[in-house]
């Protein structure tokens, strides 16, 4: 087990007591229009019930995949789980966040770094694009 470092530190590392939420990671399928122009979209769970570290995060943008400018709203820290990339969305308190970047702090495959934005809740229909 590794020791427990402060995050703010260089070397970061979440204590495992700390992760004391529930999110639900999700994959999310966009379905062509076969009329109109709004696109079906879907979201499944794809490991649901992970604890986390969640903080939120004032003042932080990063760009994406096509060079935008996203504001992160979300630190959200969890154990290193194979397969999650920048694809997947969390789920947490009613609340669809959606993952702008992930890192694998320290390179050890311990724990994920993911920067997330909010989306809002997950019945709103303005927020599902």
């Amino acid at each position: 087990m590794p020791t427990c470092v402060k995050i703010r530190r260089k070397k970061r590392q979440p204590c495992i007591g700390d992760m004391d939420e529930l999110i639900t990671l999700q994959g999310r399928t966009l379905t062509p229009p076969t009329s109109g122009v709004d696109a079906t979209e879907e979201f499944a769970d794809s490991n649901p019930d992970v604890w986390a570290l969640v903080e939120t995060v004032n003042g932080e943008t990063i760009f994406d995949k096509t060079g935008t400018e996203r504001d992160v709203t979300h630190d959200i820290y969890v154990n290193f789980i194979s397969g999650v990339t920048s694809e997947i969305w969390v789920l947490f308190n009613n609340d669809r966040l959606e993952v702008l970047s992930v890192e694998d702090l320290e390179g050890r495959h311990e724990f994920l770094l993911l920067k997330a934005t909010n989306r809002g809740i997950e019945t709103n229909e303005a927020n599902r694009a």
